[in-house]
């Protein structure tokens, strides 16, 4: 899609594939889905030279049918998964895409995970009976913050929510007893 020409039913597709994006930013604990999604909507293209979702959205914001053509596409997402509530952040995002804050977007996206994946993963280790596996257990959830702290200190340190961020995180490792190993602020 180029700056002249606008096409209704890329708006549609590009407006449900940013609120399915966004679901699965706001839910999903796995590291490796957050970031693949997050370089789906970041990107401007894809490899072929398309334009991503976002930044078809962004392209076509400026058109006076832009509105009506967003609002299709979320009666579209609605009607497909009507389980799902369209957050205010996912209306306002597709309102006016051009003011995302990307970074700061992914950056809560990985301290919302972190939070998520210890709260499941104490539970877990509160159910184990032998010390040893329980151990095995924080070793891994060790494991994974740290991935989740490197990952944020490379793609979010310009995001205003950072610092919160960051040290959201480590109080987490530090009250679970995992060291702060291999991470450079």
């Amino acid at each position: 899609m180029n700056e002249q020409a606008y096409f209704p039913e890329y708006v549609h597709t590009a407006g449900r594939q940013v609120l399915e994006t966004l679901d699965i930013l706001a839910t999903s604990k796995v590291l490796s889905t957050i970031k693949s999604r997050y370089e789906f909507i970041a990107e401007r293209t894809d490899p072929s030279g398309f334009p991503r979702p976002l930044a078809t959205l962004q392209i076509a914001s400026h058109n006076p049918r832009y509105a009506f053509d967003v609002q299709q596409a979320i009666e579209g997402y609605r009607q497909m998964y009507y389980d799902r509530v369209v957050s205010d952040y996912a209306l306002a995002l597709l309102a006016k895409p051009n003011e995302v804050n990307l970074p700061d977007l992914y950056c809560r996206s990985l301290v919302r995970a972190a939070a998520d994946i210890v709260k499941a993963e104490a539970d877990e280790i509160s159910k184990l009976k032998r010390e040893s596996a329980a151990a095995r257990r924080k070793a891994k959830l060790s494991d994974t913050l740290v991935l989740l702290l490197t990952e944020l200190t490379a793609k979010c340190s310009s995001a205003a929510v950072y610092p919160q961020a960051k040290e959201a995180i480590e109080k987490t490792m530090t009250s679970l007893q995992v060291p702060n190993q291999s991470i450079q602020s």
